[in-house]
């Protein structure tokens, strides 16, 4: 049972009775369908088929709320930061928004999401419960909450399914925005009472170990706007072939026509005296056939559990690669199973 509280994080509402007309215009997912408190995995995507922004889009009562990575991330190696994909998502969709009735609202800074594993949302006494017996690959669902209500201190918000780690994870928004200077004893609140049911706070990097573990990408580190969505290998889980037209469907189509992408995101297994830096390349022989983009430590030492691209020749399960860590040490990699 943990929690972890984010330090930032992608918050964009889309208002207006057009709003999921447009997103769905513009986004992998078929949105247009959901019935309020119902979510979707997508990416955002541009004219050229490639990731504006990868977000968990949820229909609201007056439009949409696009959940993902926060600001605070740099780019892959030595690039400068990126920003905030809510940011991007809000002037692409003003972009093609024409007379239509649909006004994007960034809350990245005024919000503040905590994320609680399944085993402490089923402690939780209200409908936090509920949902957490419910994940599915592709189906996705948010409901308000008020947690700690026998307390002085009660709280309120909108908790989201979100596909981030195994076994499933509630991604709760306390409103108001706690650290940005309205009811600064919210987040107290809430991790006092996590902290009562039995659920310890862990760090930045565990929650990237979990994610990890689940091979799902953090946009801003693992993708960016120089990816195509089906390099991130999340076709079940965000991409719709029946729904119809939208920006960059022709070629995110047309690869899918052809069968494969020539590089994917993969589940890289490590041996190392030393972690990896993330951008370190592996290779088979003299061929650069990897490139490693999110790192975290296991258990055993000596051994860490990646993501990172692979060539197509490197896709299997058990296919193995070569690298050199900052200090000169020899890397052992393999895709997706134990060495």
């Amino acid at each position: 049972m943990i929690f972890v509280c984010l330090p930032s994080i992608c918050v964009l509402d889309v208002h207006g009775k057009d709003a999921a007309r447009i997103a769905n215009n513009l986004c992998t997912a078929d949105v247009v369908k959901l019935e309020t408190g119902q979510g979707r995995e997508a990416f955002v995507t541009d004219i050229r088929g490639k990731t504006v922004g990868h977000v968990c889009v949820f229909r609201a009562d007056d439009g949409l709320r696009m959940i993902g990575a926060g600001p605070a991330v740099t780019a892959i190696g030595d690039a400068p930061p990126l920003p905030n994909q809510a940011t991007a998502i809000a002037a692409h969709l003003d972009r093609y928004t024409l007379r239509e009735q649909s006004v994007p609202e960034d809350k990245s800074e005024l919000l503040v999401g905590i994320v609680i594993d399944a085993q402490t949302a089923l402690r939780c006494e209200t409908t936090l419960a509920e949902i957490a017996k419910e994940a599915e690959p592709t189906d996705l669902r948010s409901v308000s909450f008020t947690l700690g209500q026998n307390s002085q201190s009660p709280f309120s918000g909108r908790a989201y399914q979100v596909p981030w780690w195994q076994g499933g994870a509630l991604l709760l928004i306390i409103e108001p925005g706690v650290e940005r200077g309205i009811e600064p004893g919210a987040l107290q609140a809430a991790k006092d009472y996590l902290t009562s049911i039995g659920a310890n706070e862990a760090s930045m990097a565990e929650f990237h170990r979990l994610r990890i573990e689940n091979r799902f990408p953090w946009f801003g580190v693992d993708l960016d706007a120089s990816h195509l969505p089906q390099e991130a290998d999340r076709d079940q889980q965000a991409i719709s072939f029946t729904k119809g037209c939208y920006l960059g469907q022709e070629t995110i189509a047309r690869l899918d026509a052809m069968g494969q992408v020539q590089k994917k995101l993969v589940q890289w297994r490590l041996k190392c005296p030393s972690i990896p830096a993330s951008g370190t390349e592996l290779k088979d022989g003299d061929r650069v056939v990897g490139r490693l983009t999110s790192v975290a430590l296991q258990d055993t030492p000596n051994e860490y559990l990646a993501l990172g691209f692979a060539q197509r020749t490197h896709f299997d399960l058990g296919s193995k690669a070569k690298g050199l860590s900052e200090d000169g040490s020899s890397i052992d990699a393999i895709v997706g199973i134990s060495q």
